[in-house]
């Protein structure tokens, strides 16, 4: 066999088999699927992480307390501004009026919360999962 075919035979299959490590070794790990404390804490650390979307992807869920009444500009109302007490509904339950702020299924990570109320000496009770869960006032 001649030398240079040889020669060059040896740099395809060496640079095809390069190629091939190079994809292997590159390829992303596998991820899991379950969000964590500790995989959200490093993805508010991880100043990288700002750059990319989470995986495994999730959902932001946002309701608000808006004044229904503000619906279009340049009408009557556009300025209307009682964003208090809007709940999703209020529910009977064991003769206690219960007004719930969000209903949403799966599982959850609630990172903010704030409300405002019209009347006031209520306890607020929160379900998660439905669980009561009791919060610390601060």
């Amino acid at each position: 066999m001649h030398p240079k075919k040889t020669l060059v035979g040896f740099w395809i299959v060496l640079t095809g088999l390069c190629a091939i490590h190079t994809m292997i070794c590159s390829a992303p790990a596998a991820e899991s699927d379950t969000i964590t404390f500790e995989s959200l804490l490093e993805e508010m650390v991880n100043r990288d992480s700002i750059a990319r979307l989470p995986r495994p992807a999730y959902t932001c869920r946002q309701f608000s307390s808006y004044d229904r009444n503000s619906t279009e500009p340049g009408s009557p109302t556009w300025w209307a501004n009682w964003d208090r007490s809007y709940f999703v509904r209020i529910e009977d339950n064991n003769g206690r009026k219960e007004h719930v702020l969000m209903d949403a299924d799966g599982p959850e990570a609630v990172v903010r919360f704030w409300a405002t109320w019209h009347e006031s000496g209520h306890s607020p009770r929160y379900f998660f999962l439905g669980f009561l869960v009791i919060l610390k006032k601060y």
